[in-house]
């Protein structure tokens, strides 16, 4: 009995770290930005950033071949990362908890995996090695949350629109 009064109290104050640490802020180029979500994007810039600080990765400014972002009330809700070799769509982006539009167009994914965005309005993936037929669950999912889908494949040159 006491080890189940132990456990559960345990339980309740890893929660409420956990919420601690994803309401906590830090900056990121000159906004407030929530600390899981700084550590996503710092994940995702050492995969993808060829060297460069999650800093100058995302700095929109800088350079062409740099990741957009728009962050707003401390939560990123655009990302772009169109063009930057992407074979997965990285499972960080999950952690981004209200993206709202997710640009991945112009990379070499081939197999889509479930986001669990409950925001997400909003994917492109334009210009990659996606087919309809391998991913039809997930696209099927997305279209029912009300999410617009675009799809261009590599081999098909066929477009579809959800």
């Amino acid at each position: 009995m006491l080890d189940l009064v132990v456990e559960r109290r345990l339980k309740i104050a890893n929660h409420n770290l956990e919420e601690k640490l994803e309401n906590e802020m830090v900056e990121f180029n000159g906004v407030d930005l929530a600390r899981e979500e700084y550590y996503a994007l710092q994940k995702i810039a050492q995969k993808y950033g060829k060297g460069k600080t999650v800093e100058d990765y995302f700095d929109s400014h800088s350079d062409e071949d740099d990741v957009y972002l728009e962050i707003k009330d401390g939560h990123v809700i655009r990302l772009d990362m169109t063009g930057q070799d992407v074979k997965e769509i990285p499972s960080e982006v999950k952690k981004l908890k209200k993206l709202r539009l997710l640009y991945l167009g112009q990379n070499n994914i081939s197999q889509l995996r479930d986001l669990h965005l409950p925001h997400l309005e909003y994917i492109d993936l334009y210009n990659n090695k996606i087919t309809c037929e391998k991913n039809e669950s997930i696209i099927s999912r997305l279209h029912e949350k009300g999410v617009g889908v675009i799809i261009e494949s590599k081999e098909t040159r066929k477009t579809e629109k959800y």
